[in-house]
């Protein structure tokens, strides 16, 4: 699973992470603390200690971050996460 881009949002804490994957079933999830029943991607996002919630849909998830929390320290945490292997589960 690769992102194809990373959106803003009208919410200055949330970007939206566009996937080259598709979810496999039509239901969307929140997340906001790591679990076992987590796809592995997700709990190494929510890993990154700025990051507060993962909404997870069809062919996207957006992030929530900490208010007091710069983008552009979260940002590239976020993409190493998805180039550290495997991502699928």
């Amino acid at each position: 699973m690769n992102i194809l881009k990373i959106e803003p949002t009208p919410n200055p804490n949330t970007m939206k992470v566009v996937l080259d994957e598709h979810k496999e079933d039509m239901k969307s999830s929140t997340h906001t603390e790591v679990s076992d029943d987590n796809p592995e991607f997700i709990n190494r996002v929510l890993e990154i200690e700025e990051v507060t919630s993962v909404f997870y849909a069809l062919d996207f998830i957006s992030i929530d971050k900490d208010p007091r929390a710069d983008w552009e320290t979260i940002i590239p945490k976020i993409e190493a996460t998805f180039e550290d292997g495997d991502t699928k589960k």
